[in-house]
Parts: structure tokens; sequence; C-alpha cells
């Protein structure tokens, strides 16, 4: 009885081979069927293992990167006092007025770059608002923002209550 190499015969063949040695009566004192047998046995092992390696690796790397992706903000929060003022022509050579979304920053950070134009998502007790860098604040620390009163009653609320601490991040 001749045994046919592995090399010669493909996975469905294989398959046949096994099936109809079986049916044969044959055993694994058959070189065929115990050739084929065992072929077929280590190639789909092998197939099925990669396969299941391979999708559970994936699935694992995915899950792993959307929660990267909602965990780490995509900029830093910064805490700071939030105040309002009436807006005019500020350092930024812009004029603008009480309904503008646009924001003053404090001295020491407005002098450190080049800061106007740029924008700034506030977070507050009854909402969050986009503001552009208009104008320097003095008395104002760096992680302060003085905005103007529309900015203000959209993200802390009601003007009267004059200061409200609030979270903001560069867009």
């Amino acid at each position: 009885m001749q045994v046919i190499p592995r090399e010669t015969i493909s996975p469905e063949t294989q398959l046949k081979h096994i099936l109809d040695a079986h049916s044969r009566g044959n055993s694994l004192d058959d070189p065929n069927y115990a050739c084929v047998t065992l072929q077929y046995y280590y190639y789909t092992l092998f197939t099925t293992t990669t396969i299941i390696t391979f999708k559970m690796f994936s699935k694992l790397i995915i899950v792993a990167l959307s929660t990267l992706a909602i965990a780490a903000p995509l900029q830093p929060q910064t805490l700071g006092s939030i105040t309002f003022y009436t807006p005019g022509k500020g350092a930024c050579e812009e004029d603008n007025g009480d309904a503008d979304m646009v924001a003053a920053i404090g001295k020491g950070l407005y002098d450190s770059g080049d800061y106007c134009g740029k924008q700034i998502k506030l977070k507050g007790d009854v909402g969050e608002v986009i503001v552009t860098v208009v104008d320097r604040c003095d008395g104002c620390a760096d992680n302060d923002l003085d905005v103007s009163p529309a900015a203000f009653e959209k993200s802390m609320g009601s003007k009267e209550i004059g200061r409200a601490n609030g979270q903001w991040n560069w867009v």
C-alpha cells in the first residue's frame, strides 16, 4: 500500500480519505488512514488554533485601544476661577461685545505665547461653551479665565454669583 505525501493533498481531500478509509472499516493499521488522519489533525489543530488566537488577540487589542481612547482626554483639564468682564478692544486688537463668546487669559500665560484667536472649551455648573482668546487679564492667575457676560451665563449661571470654579482646556 502506498503512503500519500502530505504536500500533495488538500485538507478537503485528506478528510475525504479519512472518511473513505473509515467507511471501509480500516483502522490506524492502514498507513494511509493513519498518515492522513494525523496530517489532517495537525493541519486542523494548527489552523484552528491560529485563527482562534488571532481573533482573541485582535479583540483584545481593539478593547485596549478603545479603552485608551475613551479614558485619555485629548487635552488636560485646567481648573480655575472664572469671572466675567465687559469686552472691548483687547490685547489682541479685536473689538468685542458682551454677547460674543470671548475670553481673556492670565497675564503670565498670555505673555508666554501667541494665544490670540485660540479656542478654549469652558465647562461650568450649567453648561459648556467654546470661547476665543481675545484679551489678557492682568488680575488673573494663569489657570483663571475672564469671559464675556454671555459666556459666563451660558457656562456658570447667573452673573450675580460673580465668580465660579470651572474646568477648561484648549480646543
